[in-house]
């Protein structure tokens, strides 16, 4: 059976690149081209699953530190009990999600759901720290929010039209927030928008690094996926060909016999 299914694989692969030579050589590029399985399976589980589990390990050993300095520092629990909340819970999620994303069959048909779960925790715990973290100040959590956008270019399996709104609302929606939040409060209204103004450009630059950055990954990718079809059409034109020449042998040994007596009688 499993050889069946090599054969069925290296046949599609085969085709495949031939129809990538062919499109190549004389087929327009404009024409819509279906998605291809096979890619999509090599890239989900050679770049997605590995990236997101990293990411998830991390995370959980974020939260697990940030629970132990709490109890550790001796914060009274009643004046912290979003936080207490929020992590916990958030850590549970991200351990059941990891959980789950070691099943193969399971992480491929959740693949958004669980990019959109991890996404949503992270910015929820982002909040919580702008919120609940002490004195708001115009420069709050931008980096958290940074690493945020960050980590949907690079490390969530999101395509690039859902990574950029993923990344888009992050950043406005923590300039909105901080912006209605200060404008309650004693801060000179000429050095918050400033302020204001130099988190929305680090944002921006943040977006177009990410952006460009998962551009790149994508183009080298889908170049070590062509190669790799190519390396096997060959390796399948050449087995191919080996058989053709073992199937040729028995006619040609009688042929090669004769002419050698030919010769010798000649001599």
């Amino acid at each position: 059976m499993w050889q069946e299914a090599m054969m069925r694989r290296r046949r599609y692969l085969l085709e495949r690149a031939e129809q990538a030579t062919d499109g190549g050589c004389g087929v327009s590029s404009e024409q819509p081209r279906s998605r291809d399985w096979l890619y999509e399976s090599y890239y989900c589980m050679s770049q997605q699953h590995p990236l997101l589990v990293f990411l998830l390990l991390i995370v959980m050993g974020a939260c697990l530190a940030l629970l132990a300095v709490f109890f550790a520092s001796g914060l009274e629990i009643d004046d912290h009990v979003a936080f207490l909340i929020t992590v916990p819970t958030a850590l549970a999620i991200f351990f059941a999600i990891f959980i789950l994303v070691c099943i193969e069959s399971v992480f491929k048909k959740l693949l958004r759901i669980f990019s959109l779960v991890v996404w949503v925790c992270l910015v929820a715990m982002g909040y919580l720290f702008m919120c609940f973290g002490g004195i708001m100040c115009p420069w709050d959590q931008v980096s958290f929010f940074l690493f945020i956008i960050f980590v949907v270019y690079t490390m969530l399996p999101f395509n690039m039209r859902d990574a950029i709104i993923a990344s888009v609302l992050t950043s406005s929606s923590h300039t909105i927030v901080l912006s209605i939040c200060l404008s309650t409060t004693a801060i000179i209204t000429e050095h918050l928008v400033w302020q204001i103004l130099a988190n929305a450009i680090i944002f921006i630059c943040g977006n177009l690094a990410g952006a460009y950055h998962k551009h790149l990954m994508e183009l080298a990718l889908q170049q070590t996926y062509q190669d790799t079809c190519n390396c096997i059409k060959s390796r399948i034109k050449l087995e191919f060909e080996k058989r053709q020449q073992v199937k040729l042998l028995p006619y040609l040994g009688p042929f090669c016999c004769f002419s050698k007596k030919k010769q010798f009688i000649r001599a």
